[in-house]
């Protein structure tokens, strides 16, 4: 049992075989080449057959989908099977398997040699062979072990096949295929056929043309059956796979698509829900095309926002306008129902008027009277302050006075209270007469006069003018006294900025500002009074003013009608807050 398995283990590794490339109707050509059998034998007959069996049905699956493969069963010791299997590189899968079958079977082996008959009488042929063996041989072991061709001198044509087994390297290859060469050349010329077949490779030469005639001679990388049929496998796969890809990522901007156009349909549907319920109160609804006209196609840029950028333009009348283009990926539409639901309700001079907007699709925009002196950034901030572009104390005082009186109308004189969330010098716009507008309210919460708590999703607003109650709710209940915050840090800011040589000199920049002009009050009053003039008192209200109202705690912060008051009254009359912990 054990010696017949070993003689069809030994019939698998060197039997050789062609068919016609990528078909089923060549010649497996299923002749054994020849058999080897090691003396000796297995500890367990019944063991040994049982992991040959095994590795058999392993290995047929391996040749039969790759032309190649390898298989062990057993534990370590006598029964222990390794089994190698290659087809010739001509063959189509169905004769490989055909061939494969054949040779695991129980078929009688015998080895045929060439008799007298056999010997070739055609002249030339001996130099023939050597020629096509030589080309061959050298070929294939440039080119992925595999290679055929013929030659022919005097009449006579010798064709050669020259194939390696994948496990040799091309060093292994070229030495095996030498020797096979020496073989034939040696033992089986003017043979009109030779072969060798070793461990590691197999040579044959014929008078006839053997090989699948589909098949180009020179490198198998590119004439034999199974590496075509891998490569055209591998192509196919390949294709399949950046298909696959392909319609994955369209499926997914498909979807994408479709959600966002869901979003935008129940974004632009909340929008015109909130616009007709609100249709007496709301200010003029322009189209896109119209708000083109006006820009110009966006010709002039004024800033660019959180939300959005603004533009320059002109209605029909000659009148100025600025035209802010909203960001519709930045929120889900609350920027804009704030921006017309808050502006729709004020009336105030120092509160921006809404002229107009545009609903268009994605298309959202905001219309407001053209600012001719831009925002007050421009010159409450220190390193934005020029010769040209520096304010007076009493100019200053004015604006922070009419910035105070719109939150305080905002805070309490709507029918609806209206929390800012975003006070700072680029939301407070100036027009030609220096006159305080407070614009941009994307941040915006509404709510009754009655409610003196404001729930809100997360922090909004700026760094630096952020309430700290805004950022955690240990320090309070977010409120209207939020806004009193941000205006606090904004005066102090205008203090600074505006006093910038005894700002430089006093060495503050490496202090908290704050802390610095509470401690140094006294002096920075008379400071400003020696470089400016008369103004003591005018610094003096913004520093003790800006300190009430940037008080940790919010209940220790004055309202707005109270900072109002503050400012419009007597210097003598304020004092400072208690010192900040």
């Amino acid at each position: 049992m054990a010696t017949h398995r070993r003689a069809g283990l030994a019939a698998v590794l060197f039997s050789v075989a062609w068919a016609v490339c990528g078909t089923a109707a060549g010649d497996p050509r299923t002749t054994v080449a020849a058999q080897s059998c090691v003396a000796g034998s297995a500890v367990s007959g019944s063991v040994l057959a049982d992991n040959f069996l095994a590795s058999m049905e392993e290995l047929q699956t391996n040749v039969s989908g790759n032309g190649y493969g390898t298989s062990t069963s057993g534990t370590r010791g006598p029964s222990n099977i390794f089994i190698l299997g290659q087809c010739l590189r001509d063959l189509s899968p169905v004769d490989c398997k055909v061939c494969f079958g054949e040779a695991v079977g129980p078929s009688d082996i015998s080895l045929c040699v060439s008799g007298s008959d056999s010997i070739s009488r055609l002249e030339g042929f001996d130099k023939a062979v050597h020629t096509a063996v030589a080309s061959v041989t050298k070929e294939a072991t440039l080119r992925n072990g595999y290679a055929l061709g013929s030659a022919e001198v005097g009449g006579a044509t010798a064709f050669v096949l020259a194939q390696c087994w994948e496990s040799l390297n091309r060093s292994a290859c070229e030495q095996c295929l030498g020797t096979a060469a020496d073989s034939v050349l040696l033992t089986c010329v003017p043979a009109i056929e030779g072969r060798a077949l070793y461990t590691g490779c197999y040579l044959r030469y014929s008078t006839r043309l053997f090989w699948n005639v589909n098949a180009p001679a020179g490198s198998g990388s590119s004439g034999d059956g199974y590496s075509k049929n891998r490569r055209k496998t591998n192509r196919i796969a390949g294709s399949l796979s950046i298909l696959m890809i392909f319609l994955l990522l369209f499926a997914f901007w498909l979807g994408y698509k479709k959600f966002k156009s869901k979003r935008k349909s129940k974004e632009s549907e909340r929008i015109e829900s909130f616009l007709q319920k609100n249709g007496t109160i709301h200010p003029k609804r322009y189209s896109y095309t119209q708000v083109k006209r006006m820009t110009k196609s966006f010709a002039e840029k004024l800033g660019q926002g959180g939300f959005g950028a603004v533009y320059r333009g002109d209605l029909s009348d000659g009148r100025q306008i600025a035209v802010k283009m909203l960001k519709v990926y930045k929120t889900d539409g609350e920027d804009f129902i704030n921006e017309v639901a808050s502006i729709s309700k004020t009336s105030h001079v120092n509160v921006v008027t809404l002229l107009g907007f545009c609903l268009e699709r994605s298309k959202r925009a905001l219309i407001y009277d053209y600012m001719p002196n831009g925002s007050l950034e421009k010159y409450a901030l220190k390193d934005n302050c020029k010769v040209e572009t520096t304010l007076g104390w009493e100019k200053l005082f004015d604006i922070a006075v009419g910035i105070a009186r719109g939150l305080e109308y905002l805070h309490r004189g709507c029918n609806t209270r209206i929390v800012h969330f975003d006070i700072k010098p680029h939301n407070i716009l100036l027009d030609q007469d220096f006159c305080p507008k407070i614009s941009d309210f994307g941040l915006a919460k509404l709510c009754l006069n009655k409610e003196s708590i404001i729930s809100i999703g997360g922090a909004r607003g700026t760094i630096g003018y952020i309430a700290p109650e805004v950022y955690s709710k240990q320090f309070g209940a977010v409120s209207s006294k939020s806004d009193v915050y941000s205006y606090g840090m904004m005066v102090l800011e205008m203090v600074g900025a505006r006093d910038k040589n005894i700002n430089a000199n006093s060495g503050s920049s490496s202090q908290y500002f704050p802390q610095w002009i509470y401690e140094h009050l006294d002096e920075y009053c008379v400071g400003a009074s020696e470089i400016h003039g008369e103004v003591t008192e005018i610094v003096r209200k913004l520093i003790v003013v800006g300190l009430w109202c940037i008080q940790i705690s919010a209940t220790d912060r004055p309202t707005m009608t109270r900072v109002v008051e503050m400012l419009e009254g007597s210097a003598s009359d304020l004092h400072l807050p208690p010192t900040r912990s």
